[in-house]
């Protein structure tokens, strides 16, 4: 009976038959560099198909989220204060719109709501700005509750500009009477219309310092994606409110899991004077507390303060 040989012995045979067939004493090495090799592909694939995915439709499908018009239009219709309008746009498309007149109202607050819902959703930024004694325009992008049109990123700002002109033309308020208020997305239509129109002030609702800061932030692989990669507009909020040349107020919730606030304060040490940063403990993105006191007084003080 042969005895198997000690380590570090030669069988023979073995060395040239290695050198013929390739297969070494551990096939581990070959068998690791394949999962190497499979992994590193699938990750290259991944990463073609969400850039790929980023320039479709499909990212504004996921961004965009309107909803219809429901019962509660009928409501709103009837306090006495509420006046509709269908605003037209560049694109020849019809914004819904509710305006809300406020006797001897120095200024009007234009909302400019944020990516989901529609504008009966807002109410609650309506009151709260009807409260401080300001008159409000609430209007829905293309394609929300009853405007008219396709939802899209471009059109966002197309139609805040529209709802400016609107505002400054068929309503009759002068620039310096205009507040732009912005709320999550709609921050970027805010701090676009504040930056090339003239206005009073500039209300930031838990604002996005970019749509790519806010996908790096949630999605960790989009994090080795380039700002080029990402579909415009980007609403790069941290350029635009360089530009802005009037007061500026930010609210933010420090729950916000969707857009921390962080954000506001990036864009506050970005911003010109004079600007505040008002952040509410216990709020969240979609939960900011406009009917409480705190919210109150932090609104009427900056509107008040208006010249």
């Amino acid at each position: 009976m042969k005895g198997t040989p000690h380590m570090g012995e030669s069988m023979p045979g073995v060395d040239s038959q290695l050198a013929v067939t390739g297969q070494p004493n551990s096939q581990k090495i070959p068998s690791a560099a394949r999962q190497a090799m499979g992994l590193i592909r699938s990750l290259v694939v991944c990463y073609l198909l969400i850039g790929l995915l980023m320039w479709s439709p499909l990212y504004q499908a996921v961004v965009l989220r309107p909803f219809g018009a429901d019962e509660h239009y009928d409501a709103v219709r009837k306090i006495p204060t509420c006046k509709e309008y269908f605003i037209p746009n560049a694109h020849g498309d019809k914004l819904h719109a509710w305006f809300f007149r406020i006797p001897a109202a120095k200024k009007l607050v234009i909302v400019h709501h944020g990516n989901a819902g529609n504008i009966i959703h807002r109410m609650y930024l309506a009151n709260a700005a009807i409260m401080c004694g300001t008159a409000v325009l609430l209007y829905d992008y293309r394609g929300y509750g009853l405007s008219t049109g396709k939802p899209s990123l471009a059109g966002l700002s197309e139609d805040g500009a529209a709802a400016y002109d609107f505002a400054t033309g068929t309503l009759g308020f002068a620039a310096n009477q205009i507040v732009n208020l912005g709320e999550s997305i709609g921050t970027g239509v805010a701090c676009r219309l504040a930056s090339t129109k003239p206005s009073a002030g500039l209300i930031l609702q838990s604002p996005v310092a970019s749509l790519p800061a806010v996908a790096r932030a949630g999605v960790f692989v989009f994090r080795f994606y380039p700002d080029i990669a990402f579909p415009q507009p980007h609403f790069d909020n941290l350029s635009e409110i360089a530009r802005v040349r009037v007061p500026v107020l930010l609210l933010h919730g420090k729950k916000d899991g969707l857009v921390p606030y962080q954000h506001s304060e990036w864009l506050l040490a970005r911003a010109n004077q004079p600007k505040e940063l008002v952040l509410f403990d216990d709020a969240g993105h979609n939960d900011m507390p406009a009917g409480s006191e705190p919210y109150q007084a932090a609104l009427g003080k900056f509107l008040g303060s208006l010249p």
